[in-house]
């Protein structure tokens, strides 16, 4: 079969698809554009061989890693033939740094980096909450460290998220940043933990990731770092709000306001049954004394009781009199009241009689029975000739009926 170039080169990329390899070697010629980054991987053994590279930037970000003419690497990814040059590449997928020094060199460059921008600067930390209740944790569900964490953590009901990641080597980068990110977008957690136990200086690499300490520094949350390190601190637990050496000493700084509370309130708890108690013992010895003093007025008063009867027998003899001679003389006030009342009465009725017969005297009536008559003007009686005048129609009242006249002369 005759391949075009162009269907052979496609068929080449078809074989070479997923032949994924771990390669060793030394970066040269750097050349960095907008979108990919392009270097050689030459033989660190000295043998002439090259193969040419490109990274992408958002793949060169996660890595971490500040590319520099002649450091030893190991770089991962997949081979492909670019059709318009034929030129075989290299495309890389992750970058390991190889060897102590390598790593300790490229760890002092950007710590000095770091450390320049402020990343490592008291004053931008955040304060770790005194009373934390809701916590993130963040490490591999696989190792000693979850069990170490969990073992320390004072027993006062914390709620705990946890977020899966590995925590070495350059998978892990990915998933610690995702882990912060996931909790800084989707949790009400008050502090983030993060923890892995002790390892070589290699294994450790993952937390000095530039892409992780930038993702620790800018939490919103504050962070707490717990990873075990024997030399060197990792460049994420300088940027972490708070850091400690181990897992266990994370859950203990977490733990520690509360069980520094729990001992005081069990100091107070004992203070108050102490001062109960003593409260108690003097109540009762108050008590008794007054029980004997009760005892003792008591027996004084049995034994002045007859004395007592006897009194108020006098008492009650006095009132008995008293209430006697009350008695006779209201008896007496209420004969004298009584006389004097009827006396009263039989005066009234004479004064009334008398009155009865001064009015029978002034009747007009009787006057009118001996002959006399009334003269009236309309309603008004005539008492005197001068109210009286010639032609005027006056009546005349008399003892029995009336009579209606007219004044024909007035005598004066």
């Amino acid at each position: 079969m005759v391949y075009s170039v162009s269907n052979y080169l496609d068929k080449l990329n078809i074989v070479l698809e997923g032949e994924k390899a771990k390669i060793k070697g030394e970066i040269s010629r750097i050349e960095k554009r907008e979108k990919t980054i392009y270097f050689d991987l030459k033989d660190s053994d000295g043998e002439p061989a090259v193969l040419n590279c490109l990274i992408f930037r958002s793949v060169y970000k996660m890595m971490g890693i500040e590319f520099q003419e002649g450091m030893e690497v190991i770089i991962g990814g997949e081979p492909n033939i670019w059709k318009p040059i034929g030129r075989l590449s290299i495309k890389v997928e992750s970058v390991e740094l190889v060897g102590e020094g390598v790593l300790q060199k490229a760890y002092e460059f950007l710590k000095k980096k770091l450390e320049k921008e402020g990343l490592f600067a008291p004053e931008r930390k955040k304060k770790i909450p005194v009373f934390p209740t809701k916590i993130g944790l963040i490490s591999s569900r696989y190792g000693e460290a979850i069990h170490d964490f969990n073992a320390n953590l004072e027993n006062i009901g914390f709620k705990i998220k946890f977020f899966d990641s590995r925590v070495e080597g350059q998978e892990a980068v990915p998933d610690l940043i995702k882990a912060i990110d996931w909790f800084n977008k989707k949790s009400d957690c008050e502090v983030l933990v993060v923890i892995r136990g002790g390892g070589s200086w290699e294994s450790l690499q993952a937390f000095n990731n530039e892409a992780v300490v930038r993702a620790i520094a800018g939490s919103k949350i504050p962070v707490l770092c717990g990873i075990g390190h024997e030399r060197d601190i990792p460049l994420a637990t300088l940027a972490a709000d708070k850091s400690v050496s181990t897992p266990t000493a994370a859950a203990q700084f977490i733990s520690h306001s509360w069980r520094e509370t729990k001992q005081y309130i069990y100091n107070l708890q004992a203070k108050l049954l102490n001062s109960f108690e003593e409260l108690l013992f003097y109540q009762e010895s108050k008590l008794t004394q007054n029980s004997e003093e009760i005892k003792n007025q008591f027996s004084s008063i049995y034994h002045k009781f007859p004395l007592l009867i006897e009194g108020f027998k006098r008492i009650f003899s006095i009132i008995g009199q008293t209430i006697n001679n009350q008695k006779e003389n209201l008896a007496k006030s209420t004969k004298t009241l009584k006389e004097k009342f009827t006396m009263a009465i039989d005066t009234a009725n004479q004064q009334i009689k008398n009155c009865e017969e001064k009015i029978k005297i002034q009747d007009p009536k009787k006057q009118l029975r001996l002959g006399y008559s009334l003269v009236f003007d309309g309603e008004k009686i005539i008492k005197d000739a001068a109210q009286l005048s010639v032609g005027q129609l006056i009546k005349l009242q008399f003892y029995k009926g009336s009579a209606d006249s007219q004044i024909k002369k007035i005598k004066k």
